[in-house]
């Protein structure tokens, strides 16, 4: 089962994670969600205020989950997976859970995938399994708490959210498939490069690094325009295929 979202009249998001029976939805209280569900794509009065119920979406993963660390934003998450060359049925790595913002976001697409996830923090872990298990996909991800240098099995694409992902180079290439995409994260040019240098040395080819930008456009008849709040730079995303000679 896929966690629910209540959208208040307000436009306040209000998570609903799947359950057998009631559910507790912070800032709501205890509700049924099998009552839930049947209402998908409906509004529903609770109290006073009405609320749309739909499933939830990568761009709510931001407004929704407990942090601790830096999240992936939405903007970036999407064209990540794109990056990656993730189908649904998948096998990626991602090194770096964080507080587990992109694993959900690669978990909402690996319908018939798999996830696979190492992070050496326990307080990071804890936390990415909190928010993973509360929109419902844990069935399909393994977290691992340990460096991904010990890293086995095959993989079509590696993720890494790491500060210094040119460590780990050899590791991303023992379990990399041929032909399959390493992806990387980063905040500045200085470790753009250098990342850069180790993927042309341990054989990637095909490298191209992007910044993504968002604007939101308020649309109202004879006054459309952009919003004042705009999602600018959080960083680089480069990515690479695997060659073998």
């Amino acid at each position: 089962m896929r966690a629910l979202v209540l959208v208040r009249d307000d436009g306040r998001l209000f998570l609903a994670p799947p359950s057998a029976g009631l559910t507790r939805v912070d800032g709501l209280g205890v509700l049924d969600f099998g009552n839930l569900i049947e209402c998908v794509g409906r509004t529903v009065r609770l109290g006073t205020r009405e609320y749309l119920v739909r499933h939830a979406t990568l761009d709510d993963i931001p407004h929704l989950i407990e942090r601790k660390a830096q999240i992936v934003r939405e903007k970036d998450a999407a064209r990540i997976i794109s990056l990656c060359n993730a189908g649904c049925d998948s096998t990626v790595l991602e090194a770096g859970a964080g507080s587990g913002a992109m694993s959900i976001a690669f978990l909402m697409h690996l319908r018939a995938g798999k996830l696979v996830t190492y992070e050496v923090r326990e307080d990071f872990a804890a936390i990415a399994r909190r928010n993973v298990e509360r929109f419902g996909l844990a069935d399909r991800w393994d977290l691992r708490v340990e460096d991904v240098r010990n890293a086995k099995g095959e993989y079509d694409a590696v993720f890494l959210d790491l500060p210094e992902p040119w460590e780990v180079m050899d590791a991303v290439q023992r379990v990399l498939q041929p032909g399959g995409v390493l992806c990387v994260y980063l905040p500045t040019f200085n470790q753009l490069e250098r990342a850069k240098e180790a993927m042309e040395a341990h054989g990637f080819r095909d490298i191209k690094a992007i910044e993504v930008m968002e604007r939101e456009i308020v649309v109202r008849t004879g006054a459309t325009r952009p919003t004042n709040e705009y999602i600018g730079h959080t960083a680089y995303i480069m990515r690479g295929f695997k060659t073998i000679k």
